[in-house]
């Protein structure tokens, strides 16, 4: 690629350039989703729900943590999810 990865603004704010954006995003969404799987296919084996509904309710409440405040919040989200999926509580 010809283009330099990063550029600062004006504002001196240090901004990623294309095309290396849309591949950054695009590497994060495939894996959060590859994990996402994981994660439920795992938990599955472990508990009575099947991955179709641990894949809805994990994805019910990383809409509701969506805000940016609550966004630092995800780590414990994804923690009690776990937790409570395996004491089969969701």
């Amino acid at each position: 690629m010809d283009v330099a990865p990063w550029s600062m603004t004006e504002d001196g704010e240090w901004v990623l350039n294309e095309p290396y954006a849309t591949i950054v995003t695009e590497a994060k969404q495939k894996a959060a989703t590859a994990w996402q799987a994981e994660i439920c296919s795992y938990l599955a084996s472990r508990t009575n729900y099947t991955t179709k509904e641990l894949v809805e309710e994990f994805i019910r409440r990383s809409v509701a943590t969506t805000d940016e405040e609550s966004k630092y919040k995800i780590v414990g989200m994804v923690d009690s999810f776990v937790i409570e999926a395996l004491e089969g509580s969701l």
